[in-house]
């Protein structure tokens, strides 16, 4: 079995082992899904409480955690001042510039909510915004703001909302894989990607492929000339690989193969497979030589 099917094999294997592991985990995945789901309900239970009820848990020191998202966390002194202002800022500049306004009451049920969460297990980090917007996300996402009293404790106004400005990103490379290199203009546009990504100053192969013009100098002892570095460019291009993939072992043993690099670019365990593949297995001589081939295989190691 060559490299190029042993690595097939492996990579077969991989994505049965997978889809194993996937089947094993789907029982656990839906309890872990239920179990979240159970905790969700029991925060909304918890957090659309009134509020003087909140306030008297708060000032009793019962403080709910929230196990249903992740808080920017500290193990520094949460007392005094520590908050206050990016409390401010949140509820009065960062809200209203996405919309949302908070009542007396919707700002008074958030700081509750972030305070339990500060000063449980959770140990949330009062001085951190990101802290006070998945705060706020989390008790909007469970409807836990009263909507329906006389004065509502969470409003929208499109008019406040701010639209932050988006920056266009350059088109994406297309991906040589899914390039049609049978054609003139196909085989010119995965040259191009591949220059660039190869020998441009930021391109994203250029480390690789220095990286293994290095491993070839100090593994098999070659210095890749000029014209073997662009056999290298056109079998990446006409194979329709990545320069990200890992194709340069199945590379190096075609090049080998077609004697564009030295025999010596092979391994003992790329030899032998070669040996295997090419030697006629059924004739006497044919299974003589692979024999003479195993043991001199050995006697290299």
């Amino acid at each position: 079995m060559n490299n190029f099917r042993l690595k097939e094999e492996k990579a077969r294997f991989a994505r049965e082992e997978a889809a194993e592991l996937e089947r094993k985990l789907a029982p656990a995945k839906a309890e872990l899904a239920a179990t979240l789901q159970r905790a969700d309900k029991m925060t909304k239970a918890y957090w659309i409480q009134s509020l003087s009820h909140l306030a008297g848990l708060i000032a009793s020191g019962s403080f709910e955690p929230d196990h249903g998202v992740t808080y920017p966390s500290t193990d520094e002194q949460q007392s005094g001042s520590r908050g206050r202002d990016q409390f401010q800022e949140f509820v009065t500049v960062t809200l209203p510039r996405r919309g949302f306004v908070l009542s007396e009451a919707g700002s008074q049920r958030l700081l509750y909510f972030v305070l339990a969460q500060a000063f449980s297990e959770n140990r949330a980090d009062l001085a951190n915004p990101e802290t006070w917007k998945i705060a706020f996300d989390r008790l909007y996402s469970l409807q836990c703001f009263d909507e329906t009293a006389n004065a509502p404790e969470i409003g929208y106004d499109e008019s406040q909302r701010i639209v932050e400005p988006v920056i266009e990103q350059p088109a994406p490379e297309p991906d040589i894989e899914k390039i049609d290199t049978s054609t003139r203009e196909g085989a010119a546009k995965a040259r191009a990607i591949v220059a660039k990504a190869v020998f441009g100053p930021h391109g994203e192969a250029r480390v690789v492929f220095n990286n293994f013009r290095s491993h070839c100098r100090k593994v098999f002892g070659i210095d890749l000339d000029v014209q073997q570095q662009k056999e290298i460019v056109n079998w990446f291009v006409s194979n329709r690989r990545s320069f990200l993939s890992n194709s340069w072992d199945e590379m190096r043993v075609n090049l080998v193969r077609r004697r564009i690099l030295p025999q010596s670019c092979l391994t003992e365990e790329e030899i032998l497979a070669n040996s295997i593949e090419d030697e006629d297995t059924t004739s006497y001589q044919g299974r003589r030589n692979l024999k003479q081939e195993i043991i001199a295989s050995r006697n290299r190691n």
